[in-house]
């Protein structure tokens, strides 16, 4: 489309009297729906942080999923870059999916540090223990779901990959920020 434009400026093409030409379409509705689903971002980010914080019963806890959040957002970009595709509405709406996985795994990895008696007092065997107790159930996540997008990326046509791969790959390091940077980060940020 910009290639078009570019071209029909260059060529000096002037509508007869009475004619005027219209861009619609598909770059105006992607417009359109990306600005209306960031519109929606800061109610959904408040209505999220409320539940956290009143399920977890800690702001410190649900500051370390907001680093979760940010990092996830991080490694769904990585993951389009290093496949090749393009950032657009599909892989903005898989990377915001894929924050949702991220959080739920690096929940419970979190409740279950908190719920340990010794864990959530920063005995650091402890909570080697409680993530290895919980490593099966975020790497059983995060299998499942990136196997669930395979179908996706092999007969998805253009459509449907960068959604498939914005989650799937940002799933893969999600797994290694649940395991490794939530324990870590719950030890510096309760100071223990």
């Amino acid at each position: 489309m910009t290639e078009w434009q570019q071209l029909l400026n260059d060529s000096s093409f002037e509508l007869p009297s009475g004619y005027w030409s219209e861009i619609a379409g598909e770059s105006e509705k992607q417009g359109d729906a990306q600005a209306g689903l960031f519109s929606t971002v800061p109610v959904i980010f408040l209505l999220a942080s409320s539940i956290l914080v009143l399920s977890l019963n800690s702001f410190r806890a649900t500051a370390i999923l907001g680093i979760v959040a940010i990092s996830a957002i991080g490694l769904g970009f990585f993951s389009l870059w290093l496949f090749g595709y393009p950032f657009g509405f599909m892989s903005l709406i898989g990377t915001f999916g894929l924050v949702g996985i991220a959080i739920n795994d690096s929940v419970v990895v979190l409740a279950a540090i908190l719920e340990d008696s010794q864990a959530s007092r920063g005995n650091r065997l402890a909570i080697r223990q409680v993530v290895m107790g919980s490593t099966r159930h975020v790497v059983a996540t995060t299998l499942t779901t990136m196997i669930g997008f395979v179908p996706l990326l092999v007969q998805g046509g253009e459509f449907w990959p960068p959604l498939a791969i914005a989650i799937a790959g940002g799933v893969g390091g999600s797994t290694l920020i649940a395991l490794y940077l939530v324990p870590c980060a719950y030890l510096l940020i309760f100071g223990l």
